[in-house]
């Protein structure tokens, strides 16, 4: 519904901004060109100078009236600082003037598309929310959105800067807002390679392996055997396995392994060094501890 989603147009200067974007307190941070991703040449980097409230807002867009219900897709890098303070908004619209509250996403408190609550976030990491919100509201004929880099109400911690993909709305389909689920749109190729090859000394070896490759970010998994090694391996940033009726998981993001338990509320890392300067490769504890806030 939303103009440049993903930043690609931008025919003015680099720090007026991408086309249909603008700055709000533009005082309070700095506009510029960051790196492209999913295809697309750049993406939109705003820094903060601080805490003070500072955004980037769409042109208002067109809703039909009465408002609907809006599925809201977020994908951004943190660079640096802390995501404590950042998110997302939705002003519901009247002939251009708001009405009612706000429709939000923070990005420390609720849970990104993989289920994790990002806490202070982790800078480097690349992050994707989607979220299904309620735009319904007699009188509402349009919508803007506000991609928050810091904003008062969210408690923002510190100056941060981020690196924003996509931001993206769309009016939800039926079953989006039956099941309350948002799967981003993507382009996707599937390959299925099942193979036996000679190996240049004659060996037998089997092949199998699923590769999915979206919008030229490629995942998957292959297993190979000639008959006296073995191998599985697996391409992907995260990797989970979950108790379906208990929520217990295990799971590997960034060179870091995370055990949770819900039912002790507690939380095992370890791995590539973690917890700031600290530089810690193990550590236990409550599960309400922000991760990259060890101690």
């Amino acid at each position: 519904m939303n103009q440049n989603p993903t930043f690609s147009a931008w025919s003015g200067s680099e720090s007026a901004g991408p086309d249909n974007w603008f700055a709000v307190n533009a005082g309070n941070g700095v506009l510029s060109k960051g790196p492209g991703a999913n295809g697309q040449p750049q993406s939109l980097r705003t820094a903060s100078t601080g805490t003070a409230n500072y955004s980037v807002n769409s042109s208002t867009f067109a809703g039909a009236v009465g408002g609907e219900w809006l599925a809201l897709t977020v994908e951004f890098t943190l660079v640096s600082g802390d995501l404590r303070g950042s998110g997302v908004q939705i002003h519901k619209r009247q002939d251009g003037s708001q009405i009612g509250g706000s429709l939000s996403l923070n990005f420390a408190t609720e849970a990104d598309a993989a289920g994790h609550v990002a806490g202070s976030g982790v800078a480097g990491r690349r992050y994707t929310f989607t979220k299904l919100l309620d735009g319904r509201q007699a009188g509402v004929n349009g919508y803007s959105v506000f991609a928050r880099t810091r904003l008062s109400t969210f408690s923002p911690v510190g100056a941060v800067t981020i690196d924003w993909h996509r931001v993206s709305v769309e009016v939800a389909t039926a079953e989006q807002v039956e099941t309350n689920t948002v799967l981003p749109a993507v382009q996707a190729q599937l390959a299925i390679v099942a193979d036996v090859a000679a190996s240049a000394n004659g060996t037998a070896k089997a092949i199998h392996g699923v590769v999915m490759d979206v919008n030229g970010y490629v995942s998957g998994y292959g297993s190979v055997n000639d008959g006296v090694t073995s191998a599985f391996e697996v391409l992907a940033a995260n990797f989970g396995i979950r108790d379906p009726g208990s929520g217990e998981r295990t799971e590997y993001r960034g060179g870091i392994w995370d055990i949770y338990s819900p039912a002790e509320n507690t939380r095992t890392r370890y791995g590539k060094a973690f917890g700031g300067a600290q530089k810690l490769v193990w550590w236990t504890g409550p599960q309400s501890v922000a991760e990259g806030s060890e101690t």
